[in-house]
This record gives structure tokens, C-alpha cells and sequence, in this order.
């Protein structure tokens, strides 16, 4: 799937809905962000709590000291307060493993988190 099929479903969800376009990318990309922190395997808390969700750039830092709250979420929640429309909003993890278990490779999330995720939002929204 590309940015632009996931942003035409999005316009037309919008449409659908009346709900306003602003508004349901912002709730899109919070349903992605925890979708994606919710399924992310956890052994130290170290891969869930450096999910970053940022607004026109991305946030490729790493936290060595990072972790999940009892509740399974980053202990850094993100913010979309700021966010009004034709703004980039970026979900990123820049650890050197977050790769290898997007791809399978443990047993706790053998499908990967991100494609996952964004394929059960994208069913909801058609």
C-alpha cells in the first residue's frame, strides 16, 4: 500500500463521514501509534518505548533508558494538540533491531507491528 492509496482512503473516509479531514488524520495516527506500541514485543520495555510520533520532521532518536508503563504504552506519550493539517505526521522507531522484529523475527509479534496495525485501520476506514 502507498502514502497516497492510505491518504485517498483517508479523504474519502472523511467524506463518508463527515468528519473533518484534520481531525480524522490526527485520530488515524493516534490509532496507529498505539496500535503499533500495543503490539511491539516486549522483553527490557526498550523497542515499545521508543515509538516517537512527531510533527513534520522525524524524531530518529533513541532513548537507552526507555521503557513501557504497566499499560503497555511508551512512558513518553506523544501529542497531537499542535497539529493542524498538510503537516507530516511521523511515526518513527530508529532502533538497529526494530527492523528485524517488523519482519517476524520474534515469536511474541511474528506479523510485525506497523504492517498490522495500518492494515486493521485501513480495513475499518472502507
Amino acid at each position: 500500500m502507498s502514502i497516497q492509496s492510505f491518504g485517498a482512503e483517508l479523504n474519502a473516509f472523511s467524506k463518508k463521514t463527515g468528519v473533518e479531514a484534520n481531525i480524522a488524520v490526527r485520530k488515524v495516527a493516534l490509532q496507529i501509534f498505539d496500535g503499533v506500541t500495543a503490539m511491539t514485543p516486549v522483553d527490557t520495555g526498550r523497542a515499545k518505548g521508543n515509538w516517537n510520533l512527531s510533527i513534520s520532521h522525524m524524531d530518529t532518536s533513541t532513548d537507552d533508558n526507555a521503557s513501557s508503563t504497566s499499560q503497555g504504552r511508551p512512558a513518553k506519550a506523544p501529542s497531537l494538540r499542535t497539529y493542524s493539517g498538510l503537516r507530516d505526521i511521523y511515526i518513527t522507531n530508529s532502533l538497529p533491531y526494530i527492523f528485524a522484529l517488523e519482519h517476524g523475527h520474534s515469536g511474541k509479534a511474528p506479523h510485525g507491528m506497523l504492517s498490522v496495525t495500518v492494515n486493521e485501520i485501513r480495513s475499518s476506514l472502507i
